[in-house]
């Protein structure tokens, strides 16, 4: 009895012990989404949303609680710069319905009728989702608004937007806002093209420039508006256009903006994607309700929040712009800090390509240029130039070959003497395609010989020139399909080449880092990784060789170098300390990619990079960390010898030996990475496009 009072009273007390680390942990769980609630609630854009939420058909109150509870979550996550510029962020918006505001709710609905009917009942946009409505007459006549329509209620959200500065217009460089029917989308996939970006609330004001994020966009409000610009921040939509040119489209505008002119009606909108128009969160909120824009609809950034939530939901958005004078004109007031260069980067944009080789080198010193080279570059360029002449495009390329296995061993002796790593000639053990260089017939003559440095200068230099060569030869042919002169659009395209070699004031070639043609993938950097960490402990720390998956390798310690009579062969081996430690490092090497992706499979990863991830699940094992990789290691590189390897010998179950089998462990992890070396053998191609030079130049 008193034992089994002794053990209830153990529970209970353990019990307590977690029942009050519990409430602990809730109690600071319950303070920090306090804080968080209570720094939302002051927002000034969130206090104008919540005034607004009541009055908001039932999806959009679940859109706005969504996004408040969005934003409260990602209030841990954000900077004290993305906080500050929350404090400046507005919310225009006013919901206009029959019982609320009915004078306002009747103009608009009267106005915008026929457009409405348009996107519900021609174009089928029934049910219970939402439509957009944009004018961009001008500010002094009641534009410059967007109203968010509830097909089923006929509620609509009125909210201040920006469009082009200089009007409306449909040619590319033209700066200005197209009218018609429009979708957004959840996504598109176009590489030269608008491309929707979302994002989640954590990256809020974080700018959009050439399709990619590119940063907080800090104190944007403060500086003079000659170096402020107006950037895309945290949400785009593409504004894809749906007109062809082929249908009557019911736009108000021709009433007010172009005498009666009865062609505009059959407006084509259908380049909206290739200038790079879009709906979209802005940094200049104290622009919006002024035409001020670029030629993208300018939005603030709660309310493209908002409309990622609804576009999440019911996956396009249907879009019409129209340009409807609500009022005779009234003086204009001064807008706000604004010039002609003060347009958003909408229109530039970066494409990035990679291609790999098949071979290192060939008998005709040139590289193979695949499909993809036609697919993601001539294709879009010549598209581009097709569209609009006066396109400027910049193209970088430069490619690197691999660093030869026989230059691992190397790599840590001559690291801090790059002349010598420059002159001194390496040989790969195996090819692209995982072919061992003894062992029969390879195309690839880089596997067949040996080269430098120096030499792989040499390879480089080929490749771009051909590279550059073949992609003007491309270009100009297919310039030639549309009747273009290449003569009179050379000067628009700039292709550089990286110098791979520098020189000197004299004019001689300096020593070069190697590093810059020479290239090994993160997969063979373990390598080289675990090949430091043991060259360092055997010099730091030698008594670490005594643990259990080292000790095969101890003798080299004291020795530095151990000789052995081959019996097939009249010869002595010298196998040296850095020799066994490269296989070990092939061993831990291999253990690690094979722990990362059993981590990745039973989801104790959420990526093979997931460094964290990869140490706690080393945790799981309760078993030393080296110990675990080599064994992981071990059994990778047996299995592989007998399932996958080409080579005719195979790994023993003891090949841990000191003897001549550390080779055969080397000449295994070669070929097992070697199936990375391909990623190393590249070319990379980066476009810079600039679509709105004239746009920037016009008067």
């Amino acid at each position: 009895m008193r034992i089994l009072s002794t053990l209830n009273l153990s529970i209970l007390l353990f019990i307590a012990h977690y029942a009050a680390a519990f409430n602990q942990e809730q109690d600071s769980l319950q303070l920090k989404k306090a804080e968080a609630e209570a720094w939302v609630s002051k927002l000034n854009s969130i206090q104008a949303l919540r005034q607004e939420q009541p009055y908001m058909p039932m999806p959009l109150k679940m859109a706005c609680d969504s996004l408040i509870f969005n934003l409260q979550e990602s209030y841990f996550s954000l900077s004290d710069e993305q906080k500050s510029l929350a404090n400046e962020e507005v919310f225009t918006g006013k919901v206009l319905s029959p019982t609320r505001n009915i004078r306002q709710y009747q103009l608009i609905k009267d106005k915008f009728e026929e457009q409405l009917n348009y996107l519900v009942y021609e174009k089928n946009w029934k049910g219970n989702g939402f439509v957009m409505l944009v004018n961009a007459a001008a500010y002094n006549r009641g534009g410059q608004k967007a109203y968010l329509v509830h097909v089923k209620s006929g509620l609509m959200l009125e909210v201040k937007v920006s469009t082009a500065w200089q009007g409306i217009g449909y040619s590319c460089d033209s700066g200005k806002t197209p009218l018609g029917y429009f979708t957004l989308n959840d996504e598109t996939k176009n590489l030269w093209m608008a491309n929707t970006i979302m994002t989640d609330m954590k990256d809020i004001f974080i700018r959009i420039e050439k399709q990619k994020f590119a940063g907080t966009a800090q104190w944007l409000h403060k500086v003079s508006t000659k170096k402020e610009k107006a950037y895309i921040l945290s949400n785009q939509y593409a504004l894809k256009g749906q007109n062809d040119g082929s249908e009557y489209v019911p736009i108000s505008a021709p009433q007010y903006y172009y005498y009666q002119d009865s062609s505009v009606y059959w407006m084509d909108n259908l380049n909206s994607l290739e200038r790079h128009l879009y709906v979209h969160g802005t940094n200049r909120v104290e622009q919006l309700g002024y035409a001020l824009s670029g030629g993208c609809i300018r939005t603030s950034s709660i309310f493209s929040y908002l409309l990622k939530e609804i576009i999440t939901r019911q996956k396009v958005i249907p879009v019409f712009i129209d340009a409807i004078p609500l009022q005779n004109a009234v003086a204009a007031r001064y807008a706000p800090s604004f010039d002609k260069y003060d347009v958003e980067k909408t229109l530039d944009f970066r494409s990035e390509v990679t291609l790999l080789y098949e071979r290192i080198y060939n008998d005709k010193n040139r590289c193979v240029l695949d499909k993809q080279l036609e697919k993601d570059v001539l294709e879009p360029i010549t598209k581009l130039l097709v569209h609009d002449r006066k396109v400027k495009v910049s193209i970088n390329m430069k490619t690197k070959v691999p660093l030869p296995e026989k230059a691992m061993i190397r790599w840590f002796e001559l690291q801090d003497s790059l002349s010598y790593l420059v002159s001194e000639q390496f040989r790969n053990t195996f090819d692209i395609q995982s072919n061992y260089y003894a062992g029969g017939y390879v195309e690839d003559l880089a596997v067949l010989r040996r080269y430098s440095a120096s030499d792989a200068t040499i390879f480089v230099k080929q490749r771009l020139a051909y590279s550059k060569e073949y992609l003007l030869m491309r270009l100009e042919e297919k310039l030639k399909e549309y009747e273009i002169p290449f003569e009179k659009i050379k000067e628009q395209i700039n292709i550089e080449t990286p110098q791979v070699v520098e020189k000197a004031e004299d004019g001689n070639e300096l020593t070069q880092n190697p590093f810059t043609v020479l290239d090994i993938s993160p997969q063979r950097k373990l390598v080289l990784k675990y090949y430091e960490y043991l060259d360092s402990l055997s010099t730091a720390n030698p008594t670490a060789f005594d643990r259990s998956e080292l000790e095969w390798i101890s003798s080299y310690i004291v020795e530095r170098r151990q000789e052995k009579q081959l019996a097939s062969e009249n010869k002595t081996i010298i196998i040296t300390l850095h020799d066994a430690i490269l296989a070990q490092a092939y061993i831990y090497a291999a253990g690690e990619i094979a722990l990362r992706k059993e981590g990745v499979e039973t989801g104790k990863m959420k990526y093979p990079n997931d460094n964290e991830g990869f140490e706690n699940f080393l945790a799981l094992h309760k078993k030393p960390k080296y110990a675990l990789i080599d064994a992981a290691g071990y059994k990778e590189l047996y299995n592989f010898s007998y399932i996958y390897s080409k080579l005719s010998a195979k790994l023993t179950e003891n090949m841990k030996q000191n003897n001549e089998r550390i080779f055969g462990i080397t000449l295994f992890g070669e070929e097992y990475f070697s199936k990375f070396k391909k990623f190393e053998n590249r070319l990379e191609i980066t476009v810079d496009v600039s679509l709105n030079n004239i746009l920037l130049n016009e008067e």
